[in-house]
Formats: structure tokens, sequence, C-alpha cells
């Protein structure tokens, strides 16, 4: 559980979380996804706050008073409510038993997709536009991520 909890926070990419998560173990991958789910959850409230001060930002730069609701609209990423309505579909509206076989086709072809996307990942990656860019970003990344790792073993070893 310690793992999917680790890889839950401290992996940033859904599809990533759960491919690590399920590669460890059954219980560390639904740890891993709900927890990465639950991170997910709290992206609407600070996106919309996100968008509420770049919107008030860009307006005053531009001298225009007021943000008007179309302004925040046109800003915000609705997909995120895409989360909620899968998961309220899951909740809410249960498959009738004789069509369970369905469910288990849905987490396959799921798990198939989330595979399918990494390997796109791993083919669209080019060894020569990372040498390109230097070694410099490659640092502040391997930096960044050993800082999130190191802080998410810590909230783990305090609270569970």
């Amino acid at each position: 559980m310690n793992f999917g909890v680790f890889a839950g926070t401290a992996i940033h990419s859904t599809p990533q979380v759960i491919g690590a998560g399920f590669a460890f173990s059954e219980l560390a991958g639904k740890t891993a996804t709900a927890v990465k789910l639950v991170r997910n959850c709290f992206m609407v409230p600070l996106a919309f706050f996100i968008v509420i001060w770049y919107t008030r930002k860009i307006l005053k730069s531009r001298k225009k008073e007021g943000i008007r609701v179309k302004d925040i609209a046109r800003a915000f990423p609705w997909f995120l409510f895409g989360y909620f309505i899968m998961a309220a579909l899951n909740t809410w509206v249960p498959l009738p038993p004789e069509t369970e076989g369905v469910k288990d086709l849905i987490n396959t072809a799921g798990k198939f997709l989330v595979i399918s996307g990494l390997v796109g990942i791993g083919f669209n990656t080019s060894i020569r536009a990372i040498k390109e860019v230097g070694l410099k970003p490659l640092g502040v990344g391997f930096i960044g991520a050993v800082v999130v790792a190191g802080c998410s073993i810590a909230m783990i070893s305090l609270l569970l």
C-alpha cells in the first residue's frame, strides 16, 4: 500500500501513476490510482482560482475593469469535469449482473490504452532533441523529481 501512496503522490502524470502502481502489485495499483484521482479532484477548485487570478491580471494589464463570466469560461479547462462525470457514472449507474463482463472488458481496454499511450510517448521521445536542449533542463527535472519523491516519502513516514 505504501508504494501505491508513493506512486500516487510522487509521480506527475496519471497514466504513469497507474502503470507504476500496477507494475508493483494489484493493491499498489489500486491505491496509486485512488490517491492520484483524489489529487486530480483538487485540480478543479485550484484551476478555478488560477483562472480568476489570471483573468483579473490580464484584464488589469489591458486596463479593463471587471471580470466577465465569458472571460472565465473561456480560460477554464472544462475537461476536468470528465473525471467527476465518469466517477459519478461508475458510482451511481451500476451495470446489471449479466453485463459484468462488460466492466471487465472496459477495465482491460483502459489498461491497454494507458500502456499504448505510454508506448506512444516513448516512441515520440527524441534523444537528438534532448541533446540539443542540453543537460540543464534534465538536471532541473531530476532535482525536482528527487525533491517531490523525498517529500512524498517523508509524509508517508510521518502519516502512515
